[in-house]
């Protein structure tokens, strides 16, 4: 009798380690690329980093920044998913545009015309 009652309780802390452990996963991976369709031109930069947080890295000239981030595309995920490279392109603080690294141009990085100009 105590040996079903020992069993039990080591079950159910099996159960919750399990559960501790993909809600720990959860939160980390829900940094993906979905939060990018919640961007839209005109927003400001404190509005993107309040919606995306903070950059990757940042990239600026004149009156133009480039803001980079790195994500997880979003879910199903695949084991050893790599990040994807996106962009949100500020003019006078405001959002001109946004996307993934080649969107509008397909054989530039964003980041080169900003630096090389």
């Amino acid at each position: 009798m105590k040996t079903k009652s020992i069993l039990s309780i080591q079950l159910f802390w099996h159960f919750v380690c399990v559960v501790c452990a993909f809600s720990v996963l959860g939160c980390t991976l829900t940094h993906n690329s979905s939060k990018m369709n919640r961007l839209s031109v005109g927003m400001s930069k404190s509005d993107i980093i309040s919606v995306l947080g903070n950059p990757e890295s940042t990239s600026a000239t004149g009156r133009l920044e480039l803001l980079r981030y790195d994500f997880y595309p979003p879910p199903p995920y695949i084991e050893a998913t790599a990040k994807k490279r996106y962009f949100v392109r500020l003019i006078n603080d405001r959002v001109e545009s946004y996307g993934e690294v080649g969107d509008f141009d397909s054989t530039k990085d964003p980041t080169l015309r900003i630096l090389y100009r």
